[in-house]
């Protein structure tokens, strides 16, 4: 979460003026410099976006008006007759940033107790139960706020570091109860290694991909149930991890790469467009059952600056909600127009269909009337054969009946 923040807005003369807001943590304060437009540089813009605002000392134009202003949820930031451009950004650093000081002083407190368990640790020469769980106790009220996310990284790295360095401190003092656990988890670690490395020469060779894959489902159950650490625990997982994809691989296939139709390029994009809708309305639903825990823990708070705390992120909970309200109803406003072209281009795609329908029909109707035709027109010659062998015949039978006697047929 960045402390910086620069914006273009306007003075109380309606000047334009670049404006960076400044987080000064420990003074629970937001410095605030304004420069006016006539002195800003296209360098200095840049270096105010990609170096000031990332923290980064850059120097400042003499001309620059600084203004200091106490960091609360509800009084604004800008000093007043001063406006920006974009007042939402404005509005959801004032409350992450509110969030950031109640959060630090949280880290301090847990400091202070952590520091405390670290003296009674040191001083052991024997391992001791009650310190242990009060150490455990300790990290699980940290752990808690982690999940609720009251705590920043930064802090709660430190935090578990801190506590790590601890807890192996404890650990060292039961040595031969680790040692026999880490043995248990390296005689695991080989177990399972050695049957996976032969399911794997399996693999290479390609054959009974079935079975194989029924033996790495076992292999998988085993290796569960199995008690080891989690550098064991981690490379065995991907390593059998990589083995079911390439079981999976070699019996399925990849993909074909095959051109897609435009509706097809339709189809994957909505799908894909509805997905986000459905993860965007699943993230905005996961914020608001966040806030209304956060609102009905505030009954059971114990001090006051648990309670700000708790106020302060339904504040910062609620700009997220609201960020996100807006992205997703772009995203319905695309889903909207996405399905229009989809059912214009379905209704081209069938109104093609029908015309070549009725192509194809109208091709076989011309072919079918042609065949009967050429039969119709080889009857006519077959009649026009006949006609004309009986006239040529009829011919030959009167030339025959003309032709002269002969004298030995007169005597």
């Amino acid at each position: 979460m960045k402390s910086r923040l620069v914006l273009w807005g306007t003075d109380p003369d309606e000047r334009k003026v670049l404006i960076g807001l400044d987080l000064i943590e420990e003074e629970k304060q937001v410095n605030i410099y304004v420069i006016d437009k006539d002195h800003i540089t296209a360098e200095l813009e840049e270096q105010m976006h990609n170096e000031w605002r990332k923290g980064q000392d850059i120097p400042l134009p003499e001309s620059k008006k600084t203004f200091d202003r106490e960091l609360t949820l509800i009084d604004p930031i800008l000093p007043d007759g001063y406006k920006v451009e974009r007042e939402d950004l404005v509005k959801r650093a004032q409350t992450e940033w509110h969030f950031v000081i109640l959060s630090s002083k949280l880290h301090r407190n847990y400091k202070d107790e952590l520091d405390d368990l670290k003296d009674k640790i040191e001083s052991l020469k024997d391992y001791d139960p009650n310190i242990w769980n009060n150490l455990k106790g300790f990290w699980d009220k940290v752990q808690s706020q982690i999940r609720d996310r009251n705590l920043f990284r930064g802090h709660s790295d430190q935090l578990r570091e801190q506590t790590n360095q601890l807890f192996s401190k404890m650990k060292d003092l039961r040595k031969e109860m680790d040692k026999a656990f880490n043995e248990q988890s390296k005689q695991a670690y080989e177990s399972i290694s050695t049957k996976l490395n032969d399911i794997n020469s399996r693999i290479e060779e390609g054959l009974s991909l079935h079975v194989i894959f029924e033996d790495l489902k076992k292999l998988q159950k085993e290796f569960r149930d199995m008690r080891m650490t989690k550098d064991h625990r981690n490379k065995l997982y991907d390593r059998i991890n990589e083995s079911f994809k390439e079981v999976k691989t070699k019996r399925f296939g990849d993909a074909e790469g095959k051109e897609k139709s435009p509706l097809d390029r339709l189809d994957k994009r909505l799908n894909g467009l509805i997905n986000a809708i459905k993860k965007m309305e699943h993230s905005i639903k996961r914020d608001l059952n966040e806030k209304n825990k956060q609102s009905d823990s505030n009954h059971n708070v114990f001090g006051q600056l648990e309670l700000q705390l708790r106020e302060a992120k339904v504040k910062m909970i609620e700009e997220r909600i609201a960020s996100k309200q807006m992205k997703l109803d772009d995203m319905k406003k695309t889903q909207v127009e996405l399905q229009n072209r989809r059912e214009k281009l379905q209704e081209r795609i069938e109104r093609e269909k029908e015309l070549e329908k009725a192509k194809k029909e109208a091709e076989k109707k011309i072919a079918a009337e042609i065949k009967e035709s050429e039969k119709l027109h080889k009857e006519e010659e077959d009649k026009l054969r006949e006609l004309a062998a009986v006239i040529k015949e009829s011919d030959s039978k009167k030339k025959a009946e003309k032709k002269p006697k002969s004298e030995s047929e007169e005597e």
